[in-house]
């Protein structure tokens, strides 16, 4: 349920209520489930691993069942959602047994994982692309351009100043254009 209209925002409303008010898991799914494929998605980004990605939402998304009575409604859900990935992929990568390689990935250095076929020529591409960049450009340009976040939902995600994330914004498009033409 992508909120772009007055009733998809009183629907969100009333759906986070009743998660809030009765723990009702089916109207959390609801409120979820829409923003399940770009929320791994940004997490597969960031961490460069089907399974860390998957671990990473799981912990998203029980930290949002977890927090969502905290949910302020100054911004949307979505960038709520994602601002709780985004710091769930920073604990995990301190956290994990895999720390020094995701923090290495995480600041532009790439393990140069190996796939077969066109599929994964793609998307080692991408990987090489996202793979060189710093850390908080990477994760800006995923919310931007794979996930579709606003500068400002970007800015609450990644818990950052809007002028901030627009420079991040800038520069990561400037080294994409440079680097890979």
């Amino acid at each position: 349920m992508e909120v772009t209209d007055p009733r998809a925002a009183d629907e969100e409303q009333r759906l986070i209520q009743r998660v809030v008010l009765a723990s009702d898991t089916q109207a959390f799914d609801a409120l979820t489930r829409p923003y399940l494929g770009r929320l791994r998605g940004y997490l597969r980004g960031l961490t460069m691993h089907d399974s860390d990605a998957d671990d990473r939402l799981q912990t998203t998304l029980i930290k949002a069942w977890q927090e969502l009575h905290r949910f302020d409604h100054r911004g949307r859900f979505v960038a709520w959602l994602f601002r709780i990935a985004h710091r769930e992929f920073l604990q995990g990568a301190r956290a994990g047994k895999r720390y020094h390689q995701a923090m290495a990935r995480y600041d532009g250095q790439s393990d140069g994982m190996s796939q077969s076929g066109d599929q994964a020529a793609a998307a080692m591409d991408i990987e090489t692309i996202l793979g060189s960049m710093h850390g908080d450009s990477r994760a800006a340009i995923i919310l931007s351009r794979a996930v579709g976040l606003t500068h400002a939902e970007i800015a609450q995600a990644m818990d950052k100043p809007l002028g901030s994330v627009k420079s991040l914004l800038t520069r990561a498009t400037q080294e994409i254009v440079a680097q890979y033409g």
